[in-house]
């Protein structure tokens, strides 16, 4: 049987990201996008090291192959940018837009994912859609 932990971690991070949005909501007004960005990158930096240390996995850095860190390095690159323009819409706009905007991802997730072999079906392609008609709902 197919395991299913993923939906469970998935649903977490949801819940995450809405209390990301919150949090950064509720304590943007008097301080600089970038600086916000900034402090939540350290924060986030020191807890993920402390995980990873005390997980006990620091050999594994060794295994780390070329291609895989400069496509690892690549995303933090556009995860620290994707943060910064976050924080800049969140300061400026509401809350709940500015989430739907930022769902919107899974349409480039969605033209992109042949690049890894994931096939689109019609099933993903129709909820994308929805996801998308959603997210216009929300911002119109």
């Amino acid at each position: 049987m197919e395991s299913y932990n993923w939906v469970f971690f998935g649903l977490l991070s949801a819940f995450s990201t809405a209390l990301i949005t919150v949090f950064g909501k509720l304590g943007i007004d008097n301080i600089d996008t970038t600086l916000a960005a900034t402090i939540r990158a350290v924060i986030t930096a020191i807890i993920l090291i402390a995980i990873f240390i005390s997980s006990g996995k620091t050999a594994l850095v060794k295994s780390v192959d070329n291609y895989s860190l400069i496509l690892i390095l690549l995303s933090g690159v556009v995860y620290a940018f994707s943060w910064v323009v976050y924080f800049i819409a969140l300061k400026n706009g509401p809350a709940l837009k500015v989430d739907a905007l930022d769902w919107v991802s899974i349409l480039f997730v969605l033209m992109m994912a042949p690049l890894w072999g994931e096939a689109i079906t019609w099933k993903s392609f129709f909820g994308t859609l929805l996801l998308l008609a959603g997210a216009f709902c929300i911002v119109v």
